[in-house]
């Protein structure tokens, strides 16, 4: 679950921040899918996707 978790997240590379592609959007999605009313393909720190992501991983 954590390398998907870390997969998921906007990485800070050398050339700047790089965008997660449309299957890890997809992915992110069908995973809140299961906790959120409304997913919205983020994963905030301390938002409810991160906690369920923490408690899983």
């Amino acid at each position: 679950m954590l390398r998907w978790f870390s997969a998921s997240l906007e990485l800070v590379s050398g050339c700047g921040l790089r965008r997660p592609g449309p299957k890890t959007i997809v992915a992110i999605e069908r995973f809140q899918a299961r906790l959120l009313s409304r997913p919205d393909r983020r994963i905030d720190v301390n938002g409810p996707t991160w906690h369920e992501l923490l408690r899983l991983g």
